[in-house]
């Protein structure tokens, strides 16, 4: 059966087809996977959180809105996850140092600020992250590592679209600030 209308395929799940569920898994286990791993970063705590979100998302789907676009929902259950095992952990933070390198092409791209993508590189850029706050580095993942648009982020972190526009920016603006300083200034 071809499974390319998603509407129709969780249809088809929650009419009790339980194998059409495997499509799924296949379709967004990679990036799940990869957000469990930069959130934890332990190969097998990654393993498991990824098998644990998707029995939850399975366990939950009828509470998923049919129509909507599947994965940021699965997307923002399996951010739940693995927040849990962080806090279970002591844990409360996205270590910046876990991005992959996606993430610093991407937003280098969406700066397209000579002045900041020449002083910029991927360590500088990492521990700065780490001085945003969790909300706009999350904001800042989701768009430049994750490539959601930005209505994804907004229903993946149930917020609005303007203000996944305004973390973005804000979040952007104090990176460059970290990076350009003023003609006589020091570079951070």
């Amino acid at each position: 059966m071809n499974y390319d209308d998603e509407t129709q395929l969780i249809e088809d799940i929650l009419d009790g087809e339980a194998a059409a569920y495997a499509v799924l898994v296949r379709r967004y286990q990679s990036p799940i996977h990869g957000l469990m791993s930069r959130m934890c970063r332990n190969p097998e705590d990654a393993s498991d959180l990824t098998q644990e979100a998707f029995v939850v998302a399975y366990e939950k789907l009828e509470k998923f809105k049919v129509g909507a676009r599947f994965f940021p929902w699965l997307y923002t259950l399996s951010l739940n996850i693995a927040r849990d095992h962080l806090r279970r952990q002591g844990r409360v933070e996205i270590p910046a140092s876990a991005f992959h390198d996606g993430f610093m092409e991407n937003i280098q791209d969406e700066t397209a600020d000579d002045a900041l993508i020449d002083k910029i590189d991927s360590e500088k850029l990492f521990a700065a992250m780490d001085a945003l706050g969790l909300e706009t580095r999350e904001v800042l993942i989701l768009r430049y590592q994750e490539g959601l648009s930005i209505q994804d982020i907004a229903d993946a972190l149930k917020i609005s679209v303007s203000a996944v526009k305004m973390r973005i920016s804000r979040g952007l603006e104090r990176l460059r600030a970290m990076f350009v300083v003023p003609i006589g200034g020091q570079e951070a």
